[in-house]
This record gives structure tokens, C-alpha cells and sequence, in this order.
């Protein structure tokens, strides 16, 4: 962040961390394993615990909605891609990616999910 604000493009720079899966169990992970409380389940299995991860994204021209606000709705691994170019970028990759675009939900812009189907895993 330090050297992003030093070259001056700290405003224009979106800061994602997230995670693919929950945290290994302790018999996978022996003493790092994780403690996905209150969620049940593990990395590997298909319980709340092992599927739902935080993330985490901070995009400092993206307006209130992107710094600071809590989005409890299903945004798969995939969206990423398709959210990210189509928000910042303005191409229209829907068709090309598994994931969708979640760019309007991300920002504020529309309220609730935008994923309508049931995931299958």
C-alpha cells in the first residue's frame, strides 16, 4: 500500500484477498488445522465451513459501497474475472467465463444476489 501511494497509484488500485475454500481440519491440517466456527465442516467437504470464506476488497475510487460494507450473498471464486473486466475494464466477458458479473451488486448499485440458480457441487 506504502509503495502504491509513493508512485501515485494507490486511487486507481483494487486490493482483493480472498480464499478458494474453508479451513483444513485438524486431523488434514494436525496443529494448524482450522477452526471454521460458527460454521460447520471443513476444507474438502461441501458444510458452510469448508465452502464459505471471507474476502476481502478495498478499491479507494470505488465509492462507499466498495470500502466498508458487508455483502452476505453467494459471489463464487469464478465471478471474480468476468466482475472484475466487466466493471473496470467495461468488456462484456459473461459469455467467455463460468463466473458471472457481479460488478452493480459489488458497488452498490443493485441490492441482493445476482446469482438466481442453485450451485451444484
Amino acid at each position: 500500500v506504502d509503495a502504491l501511494k509513493a508512485t501515485g497509484m494507490y486511487e486507481d488500485t483494487v486490493i482483493i484477498a480472498t480464499s478458494d475454500n474453508g479451513g483444513p481440519s485438524n486431523s488434514a491440517g494436525g496443529p494448524n488445522g482450522a477452526n471454521n466456527y460458527p460454521l460447520r465442516g471443513y476444507k474438502g467437504n461441501v458444510f458452510d465451513g469448508g465452502m464459505r470464506v471471507p474476502a476481502f476488497v478495498h478499491y479507494p475510487n470505488g465509492g462507499a459501497a466498495m470500502n466498508g460494507t458487508t455483502i452476505d450473498y453467494v459471489f463464487h471464486a469464478a465471478d471474480w474475472y468476468p466482475t472484475l473486466v466487466n466493471g473496470l475494464a467495461g468488456k462484456d466477458w459473461s459469455l467467455s467465463s463460468d463466473g458471472l458479473n457481479q460488478w452493480d451488486m459489488v458497488t452498490g448499485v443493485t441490492q441482493g444476489p445476482v446469482r438466481n440458480e442453485t450451485l451444484l457441487w
